[in-house]
Parts: C-alpha cells; structure tokens; sequence
C-alpha cells in the first residue's frame, strides 16, 4: 500500500473510530548511524541506479552530510522505511536544499518539494533554493527532464550555466499537509531573517 492509499484508508478509518490517523510520510532528523548508514545506503542505491542509465550524480561517498556544521541531514520515512533523504541548510539568508536522493518510484520530490515550501514558511523565510548539477559529460536531457518536473511542482528556475541550474521556491504555509506528511525536524531555535 503507498503513502497515498494508506492516508486515505488511515482517514477512512480514523473518522470511523474517532481517533486522530497518523500521517503516513514523518520528514525527521537522521540522527542516528542505523538512520545514517540506511541513508548511505539508500544513496548508493540511487547513484547505482542513476548510472546504470547514464544520468548525472554526484558520487554517494560526497552525498551525505555527516557531522558538518550548519547542515541537517533529514531523511523522509513511509510507515517508518526511508524513503528518501537530503541535506537542509538553515542560514540566516535563508534555507537551501542539497543533497537531495529519493528510491525510484517513491515521489520524493514531490514530498519533498511540500514540506520544504511548508517548513520554509514556518520558519518565517521567503523561500527556499536548491542547485541541479549536472556535469559537462553528462547529458543534458537528463538535467532538462529534471529541471521541467521540478518546474512543474513549484521550483523556478533563478539561473544556469552548463553544469548546473539554480532553483527557488517560494514559501508556502500549509496546515493542512501534517494530514500526509508528520514533521519532526525542530526549527532553528534562532529565527532566520529572509534576505531581500
């Protein structure tokens, strides 16, 4: 059963019973090795996938961010299975999104793309940006295809060159997404300021 079936069924369920229904995706904190090391593996994974067909990734040993300052590694759970993971950047000019893996098939940008617009807002900041690389040998197809369903689910596209293209997204408060989505990630205990 997906995320979505079970949100629906779990919301079917909940109304009958009266009690509150558990969202099925938790955005948390990878804060322990088993986490860290399902995130390593995840990535490997991914990066495996990724050039089993000739697309662009950054090597899996560069993806995670263990112990660096300043960087969050989050991973998002389904019914307590990574799902996928990325690196959050909270700084007082505001939040960036690097690092970003998902398993095929799971909707992670998707997902991904929500909280971080929500989080973003809740943080009181405009927006927040990501980077798309893709290297010089790698095809361009791969970074368009990218770019286009990331356009398409809220990014703008702020510049690019012929190794990567900058993205932003607007912050977007929505109370209604802990219905999908359940996020444990603490907010920054000092407010950030949005720059102009």
């Amino acid at each position: 059963m997906t995320g979505h079936e079970a949100a629906r069924d779990g919301a079917g369920r909940a109304a009958q019973s009266g009690q509150p229904r558990r969202s099925p995706y938790q955005m948390r904190l990878l804060a322990t090795g088993a986490e860290q090391a399902e995130a390593r593996a995840l990535i490997e994974d991914r990066t495996r996938w990724l050039a089993e067909r000739n697309l662009p990734a950054i090597p899996a040993a560069a993806a995670l961010p263990a112990g660096e300052p300043g960087v969050n590694a989050i991973g998002i759970f389904d019914d307590d299975e990574l799902v996928g993971c990325l690196a959050l950047h909270p700084r007082p000019g505001g939040l960036s999104v690097t690092r970003a893996y998902g398993r095929p098939g799971a909707d992670f940008a998707r997902l991904a793309t929500l909280w971080a617009s929500d989080y973003a807002a809740r943080c009181a900041m405009k927006g927040v940006r990501t980077v798309v690389v893709c290297p010089r040998t790698g095809p361009f197809a791969a970074r368009h295809r990218l770019e286009t369903h990331l356009t398409g689910l809220g990014w703008s596209v702020v510049s690019h060159n012929s190794e990567s293209a900058r993205l932003q997204l607007a912050a977007e408060a929505r109370p209604l997404l802990t219905a999908l989505i359940h996020c444990a990630v603490p907010l920054p205990q000092a407010p950030l300021r949005s720059t102009p």
